[in-house]
């Protein structure tokens, strides 16, 4: 069990390679980019949505590497680009339905049906993306904060006690009364 240290860089490696790869492939095809397209806005969008299953896998192998190595901090930084993959999600899906809008006046008739199906597809993989990124971000950080929790007990504890150092010539109060005479005053006889 303690070689699964050893697990860490190629899954974190993994989970980067699934995260960024489809990503930027989108990005280069989409090159150059035209944000004030409302075309290009809408079939990037599309695009990202399509190959969207291959990072959240990339976000599954990385807490899965994170959780069986015990490493809290990872847990916490994948909850907030959970967060913030959720939050950007929404924002980019509220463009597209307004994209999606105005881009069925340019489509023709006879392709209005299949405009509708592929929307409504990319809508509701984009639905099950945000229900995934919630539940991601909610579990990550509950987990990283329980392994943080549990991190913390199980270091040993102070007793407590207060150990004087060696050579110390001061001591600590007693609990004799003033009119009792100290050990050191009272007097042996022989």
């Amino acid at each position: 069990m303690k070689e699964l240290h050893r697990l860490g860089l190629p899954a974190y490696l993994l989970a980067a390679i699934l995260i960024l790869f489809p990503v930027l492939d989108v990005l280069t095809s989409v090159w150059p980019f035209q944000p004030g397209s409302v075309t290009w806005r809408f079939s990037t969008v599309g695009l990202l949505i399509r190959v969207a299953v291959t990072p959240l896998l990339g976000l599954v192998a990385a807490y899965a590497a994170a959780l069986l190595l015990g490493h809290a901090r990872v847990l916490r930084v994948l909850s907030a680009i959970s967060g913030v993959s959720l939050l950007v999600l929404l924002v980019v899906l509220g463009v597209f339905v307004m994209d999606g809008m105005q881009m069925r006046s340019m489509v023709s008739d006879e392709a209005v049906s299949r405009f509708r199906s592929g929307a409504v597809a990319a809508l509701g993989k984009a639905g099950l993306g945000l229900l995934f990124l919630a539940l991601m971000t909610i579990s990550q950080w509950s987990s990283g904060q329980a392994l943080a929790r549990d991190e913390r007990l199980s270091r040993p504890r102070a007793s407590g006690v207060v150990v004087p150092p060696q050579g110390s010539s001061r001591m600590a109060p007693s609990s004799r009364s003033p009119s009792q005479p100290s050990e050191e005053e009272v007097p042996l006889s022989t």
